[in-house]
């Protein structure tokens, strides 16, 4: 009999990273396009803290967090993901340059070597801006009677997210959590999905896949992987209604433990 494998997206299902996420790219990008300094999250102008998180739902990686401030900075309302999606790839050359580095991918790298020089400066603060929505716990123990195995699928550094979950005292393995360090990023989240394939050789319709990012999900349905929208997450109601036309599962249950004990009912 095939193994049930649950793969779990990180920010946006099981912790609320968006603050760590904002004072990031305000310290990554803050002196670049000459943002009033900020020693804390609370000195962020609530000027760029409420537009930033009304356009996180957009974000597809690191870069975006930049690509968001640098929208903020010109004053720029983006609604929907395929206008952010177009901003970005037009804004991205000028950023790239602006921030001394050559491509995209040097430039999420920067924003990634930012977040490891603030979590090893303070890292209580910064594990304080990472917070766990709530009930995952108690979620992820219904779900160990339910699924063979459990692995978290994230586009953050593996040895972050590890290190969230076991501050909040989730005893998930270093092997059970997969980054953008370890799996090519190439093929987004299908990279992560395909490599857990691969791993375990549980066949596609035995993967549960949750994610906040309904492209993600779309792309995954067509791998034959059980899809579900974490709604909870950092997503619009565009995303939502896109989600259940491409027969993706929404999850609005505000209760983590509650969607994770029915998942295989």
């Amino acid at each position: 009999m095939a193994e049930n494998i649950l793969a779990l997206d990180f920010d946006g299902v099981i912790c609320d990273s968006a603050r760590e996420c904002l004072y990031t790219a305000y310290a990554c990008y803050g002196p670049v396009a000459g943002f009033q300094p900020a020693s804390n999250l609370r000195e962020i102008s609530q000027n760029v803290r409420g537009p930033f998180l009304r356009m996180r739902p957009f974000v597809r990686d690191g870069k975006d967090y930049i690509v968001i401030l640098n929208l903020i900075l010109g004053q720029e309302r983006v609604s929907r993901q395929r206008d952010f999606d177009r901003r970005s790839q037009e804004l991205l050359p000028d950023l790239c340059a602006s921030m001394g580095v050559s491509n995209p991918r040097a430039l999420e790298e920067v924003f990634q070597e930012h977040r490891r020089s603030l979590r090893q400066r303070d890292e209580a603060s910064w594990m304080d801006m990472n917070p766990l929505y709530a009930g995952v716990e108690a979620g992820l123990r219904s779900c160990r009677s339910r699924f063979d195995r459990i692995y978290v699928t994230t586009s953050k550094p593996s040895d972050a997210a590890v290190k969230i979950l076991h501050y909040r005292k989730i005893d998930l393995a270093t092997d059970q959590v997969y980054g953008y360090d370890r799996v090519r990023r190439a093929r987004g989240k299908n990279g992560h999905l395909a490599h857990l394939h691969d791993l375990t050789g549980t066949p596609y319709s035995h993967i549960h896949f949750v994610d906040d990012q309904v492209s993600h999900l779309q792309s995954a349905s067509e791998l034959g992987v059980g899809c579900y929208h974490a709604t909870w997450g950092y997503t619009t109601p565009e995303q939502v209604k896109d989600g259940i036309s491409a027969s993706v599962t929404p999850l609005q249950e505000d209760s983590v433990a509650h969607w994770m004990r029915r998942l295989l009912d």
